[in-house]
């Protein structure tokens, strides 16, 4: 799947930006698939593929399973108290969004299942910076001939 992994982050992409900001929010302003060079403008997602293992293989089968970090950020780490109150209000909606994309709508790639399996909300840095995030962690699963 290394030549895959770009598919499987642009659909990331197509499926968080659909996805519904909560009540007095403000909506998803963009979602990035490589680390962007400035983030002046929030909520945004950066996504950024974490690992691929447990390589498992059979008669001309490869199953593998990787881990997709999907930070959704708030903010600069100064401005926490309404970061951190719209980060909580994000999490429904998210895990909404894509409990329903339970296969990514991939038909075209052999992804069986890619669940959201944890939230952690440790801050994020990065180009220098420090913020505020929720990191929704999507375990992807998928089989491929070789």
């Amino acid at each position: 799947m290394a030549g895959e992994i770009q598919d499987v982050i642009d659909q990331l992409v197509i499926i968080q930006k659909a996805i519904t900001g909560p009540a007095g929010e403000k909506d998803l302003v963009e979602a990035y698939d490589e680390p962007p060079a400035q983030i002046t403008e929030f909520p945004c997602f950066y996504n950024r593929e974490e690992e691929i293992g447990d390589i498992r293989r059979g008669a001309g089968v490869r199953r593998m399973f990787g881990r997709i970090g999907m930070h959704l950020l708030f903010g600069a780490s100064g401005a926490q108290k309404y970061s951190v109150r719209s980060r909580r209000r994000w999490l429904k909606a998210v895990l909404d969004g894509f409990d329903v994309q339970l296969a990514l709508g991939l038909a075209q790639l052999p992804v069986q299942y890619a669940p959201v399996t944890n939230v952690t909300f440790a801050p994020l840095e990065l180009n220098g910076k420090e913020y505020v995030t929720a990191t929704f962690w999507l375990d992807v699963q998928w089989t491929e001939a070789f």
